[in-house]
């Protein structure tokens, strides 16, 4: 992705388009990941942190999103391959955010821990990594906090769960 000097609505679509979002459950096929550009914050202390971040974006790298061995695992007590998805997983990135990061070609990323209660809503969410942008943090603990799952027959819930929200 290259720095626009055009269109920064049509710049945030297409990083939006390259969203990564796995989590519990194994990877959805091709197409069930949705991403799009939410209208601007109205929230003053997320506005502020968004420009904070882009200040920081301004003299700093993220760091490289660790591999798949040293990423965050999820717990025993949550058994991932019998955990099925409601439906497609989305997300919903503040435009501003979207304009900071295609403008500074940042990638950020987020492994954010979970529970699931009986009704499959994820519950008592919390950043455990991430490349360091608390908008991008914040914009994850909401995608997550609106999935919703399925819990295998005699489970009746599920603990230390681990989604990725990614750029990618």
């Amino acid at each position: 992705m290259r720095r626009s000097t055009g269109n920064w609505v049509g710049g945030a679509a297409c990083l939006a388009a390259t969203l990564l979002i796995a989590g519990c459950s194994s990877l959805l096929p091709p197409g069930q990941e949705t991403a799009s550009i939410a209208a601007p914050v109205t929230d003053p202390v997320f506005n502020q942190q968004i420009s904070h971040d882009a200040l920081w974006l301004g003299t700093h790298k993220l760091p490289v999103r660790p591999d798949k061995l040293i990423a965050p695992k999820a717990a025993v007590t949550c058994p991932e391959k019998s955990i099925k998805d409601q439906g497609k997983r989305n997300f919903q990135m503040p435009a501003t955010l979207a304009t900071v990061l295609v403008s500074y070609e940042a990638r950020p990323w987020a492994y954010v821990r979970y529970d699931l209660d009986r009704t499959g809503a994820p519950q008592n969410l919390k950043v455990e990594s991430s490349s360091g942008l608390k908008s991008f943090d914040r914009a994850a603990l909401e995608t997550v906090s609106a999935w919703r799952f399925v819990l295998p027959a005699g489970l009746t819930d599920a603990t230390g769960c681990i989604a990725e929200v990614a750029i990618t």
